[in-house]
């Protein structure tokens, strides 16, 4: 009877709280949570690209949205809104009948501001703003319960008096956030955030699509698995060149890695082993953990744990399944405690993937953070392999960076070198760690694209390769769109890796795509010091460092998604930084099309620069220099920025300025000169110093190398 008249009570305490209109919000019958479907908004107010991390939050001077109760009454400041004022709004989420867990739909627009004068005026800046949502959920039942949180679209956010930051804001689904809750009604505060890179900005009607989920999670279960396992595909040898892989093939790479997430209200898990689950085939495969020191989750976190599986014997060509079933074993021990918890496993299971070896097929590799991360691979065919091979022996790689949003195992990925199946290179498409190409190809997925490089050589082992290697310092350099930014940022940063560039539909800088006019007002100084750190991806600075290396733009002439306008101002920019490009506007085409990354002139540049001439280790090495050369390396970090022509700045004397070096060789007369401006300490080649007059800012050496 107390439990009948409890659950009474609290369904009746949701109702009254919605002010007894609670149609289509009460789903207590069929689930164990429900969200009510009436939101109350506040906003829209300014906000400047990639600003909403840094806080900049104008509800603040108010003690926060959080702090605030809902006043219909109440005005706030917004540059954004008629009269410079906004007040508190409503509006309704879509509540679908679920079991055992709760979703919500919503809309969040302001129509009654005119967007479209303001991006007349600004442009796409315009149409970023932020503004905050009030909604609330109850969880029915009578007893305390475990609830994975997953907020699309979303920053940052309160759960009752809680504060959250690291929402889903690019719905990648991996690591949503663990809630243990008590009975009852509970109020979320949400941060809404438009980001024109992320949500576009060719539109009347500047809106946000959220969608909230919260799952009932099983108490006897701490430790779950979070989406699928990332595996290498298992290459086969092709039935038209039979010769050139081991007669069984095998994991096109050993290292594979499962999302794990701890549900557990309190308490440690420790991963301490895996194994295979079936006995029998543990005789021909083995499996281990990547690290041998244990991998700790603590209370809610989620994170990858990478293994490795390997065939024991030649054996294993008899025993492929077609799935493989494998243990996790952990413990769940009190926080801090190291010994006598108790032991554990986690059941999981992988299909095989079988695909031809000349297949653009998965290959996974270790990446630097020691995370298992992949990318798409494609071989050439042995009919080229002879015509392709450069003055070591060796095939060039031709990297291809994705753009935005796009997972590299996606047909549209997958599929886009199809129509050029006889190019002289391994095809390359790294992931970058994430379909957001971790942090626009810089920091991140540039260590991610170098590890891709460096995992088609042993690429060629796992799989008994029998054709020539490749050469995973030499790259022809390609990329759509975000990737058209990164092939810029990579050439620009590590221009003696790369034999040729194609940057296609793609935009100069972060800071020119969707300008950071819009943020919150500071000192001239203190702007400087953030404009500072960003100025290693102002490729508009550093084209310098393109000299020499072969380009060729293309561009749909009606891209509405990067506007044309950014392969054009770099095609202006790059004679007044000494070198030109081949640009490519393709009238009518829009910002992708079947076949982008293929047309006649990509293939035609593609093929006039594969094999290359030289190697990237005869070019750094100074083995085919011409009878002279004029150059500058310019670098805003020396961290980030690699050699050019075996040059390299390794100190700047005032960090936040370019370095440069200005370097002029004359062969007939043996002569080298060096020009450096704010270079506190710099790296030269080899040959540098078998130059019999050398000249360094004014002082001459006379050809003494150090030792």
């Amino acid at each position: 009877m107390h439990s009948f008249l409890l659950t009474i009570a609290l369904r009746l305490q949701s109702w009254l709280a919605m002010g007894g209109s609670g149609a289509g919000y009460d789903h207590s019958a069929n689930s164990d949570v429900s969200f009510a479907p009436t939101w109350h908004l506040l906003g829209p107010f300014q906000t400047g690209t990639r600003e909403a991390a840094w806080g900049a939050d104008p509800l603040e001077l108010h003690g926060g949205f959080h702090a605030l109760d809902k006043d219909p009454t109440a005005t706030f400041a917004s540059s954004l809104a008629a009269n410079g004022t906004v007040s508190w709004t409503s509006t309704t989420g879509t509540v679908p009948e679920t079991d055992h867990h709760a979703q919500l739909g919503m809309v969040v627009r302001f129509p009654e501001v005119d967007w479209k004068f303001q991006q007349q005026v600004y442009g796409w800046i315009a149409l970023q703003w932020q503004a905050w949502a009030r909604g609330e959920f109850t969880v029915h039942g009578i007893e305390s319960a475990t609830f994975n949180f997953q907020a699309d679209s979303i920053l940052e956010y309160w759960i009752d008096d809680e504060h959250h930051w690291g929402g889903d804001f690019y719905e990648t689904g991996r690591a949503p956030l663990v809630l243990h809750l008590k009975p009852g009604l509970h109020r979320i505060d949400l941060r809404v955030i438009r980001e024109v890179r992320a949500m576009g900005g060719i539109t009347d009607d500047p809106r946000v699509d959220l969608r909230l989920q919260l799952h009932k999670q099983n108490s006897a279960k701490p430790l779950i698995q979070c989406g699928s396992v990332l595996v290498s595909d298992f290459i086969t040898p092709s039935s038209e060149y039979k010769d050139s892989v081991m007669s069984a093939g095998g994991f096109a790479n050993w290292y594979a890695s499962m999302l794990l997430r701890n549900n557990a209200a309190k308490g440690e898990i420790t991963i301490e082993n895996i194994s295979m689950q079936d006995d029998k085939l543990a005789e021909y495969w083995a499996v281990a953990l990547v690290f041998t020191s244990p991998t700790v989750f603590m209370p809610g976190q989620s994170r990858p744990v990478g293994f490795t599986i390997r065939s024991r014997s030649y054996e294993y060509v008899n025993h492929i399944p077609e799935t493989f079933a494998i243990r996790m074993h952990y413990t769940l021990g009190d926080v801090g405690q190291a010994h006598g918890a108790a032991a554990r496993f986690l059941g999981a299971e992988f299909p095989v993937q079988h695909r031809d070896v000349y297949e653009t097929h998965k290959v996974t590799y270790l990446h630097p953070s020691g995370i298992v991360s992949y990318a798409m691979l494609r071989p050439p065919k042995p009919d080229i392999w002879e015509s392709c091979n450069d003055e070591y022996g060796r095939i060039s790689i031709l990297l291809a960076l994705h753009g935005a949003g796009v997972e590299t195992d996606s047909d549209l990925s997958r599929e886009s070198f199809d129509g050029y199946p006889d190019v002289c290179a391994y095809v390359l498409i790294p992931s970058g760690v994430t379909p957001w190409c971790g942090d626009d190809w810089h920091i991140f997925a540039q260590e991610d694209l170098q590890a891709a490089a460096n995992a088609v050589f042993t690429w060629g082992q796992d799989v008994g390769w029998r054709g020539p290697y490749s050469d995973s310092g030499t790259w022809l350099l390609a990329g759509h769109s975000n990737g058209g930014q990164g092939a810029w940022a990579t050439l620009l940063h590590y221009p003696d890796r790369i034999i040729a560039a194609a940057p296609i539909s793609g935009y100069s800088s972060i800071q020119n795509y969707v300008p950071y006019h819009s943020w919150h007002n500071a000192q001239a100084g203190k702007m400087a010091v953030l404009q500072s750190t960003l100025e290693s991806w102002r490729h508009e600075l550093l084209l310098a460092n393109a000299k020499d290396i072969p380009l060729l733009q293309q561009h749909g002439g009606a891209d509405d998604n990067v506007p044309p306008y950014h392969s054009r101002l770099m095609y202006q920019l790059l004679p007044e930084a000494g070198w030109n490009s081949t640009y490519h506007e393709i009238p009518d085409m829009p910002h992708w099309w079947t076949g982008i990354m293929t047309t006649p002139q990509l293939r035609s540049f593609f093929e006039a620069h594969l094999p290359p001439k030289h190697s990237a280790r005869a070019r750094h090495d100074g083995l085919h220099n011409p009878k002279a050369l004029d150059f500058e390396l310019v670098t805003a970090n020396p961290a980030d920025t690699d050699t050019m022509r075996g040059f390299k700045v390794q100190l700047l004397k005032v960090p936040g300025r370019l370095g440069r070096i200005r370097v002029s060789f004359d062969a007939e007369k043996d002569t080298v000169e060096l020009r450096t401006l704010n270079v506190r300490a710099l790296r030269v080649p080899r040959w540098f110093w078998r130059c019999k007059h050398i000249t360094i800012d004014g002082e001459t050496l006379n050809g003494d190398g150090p030792g």
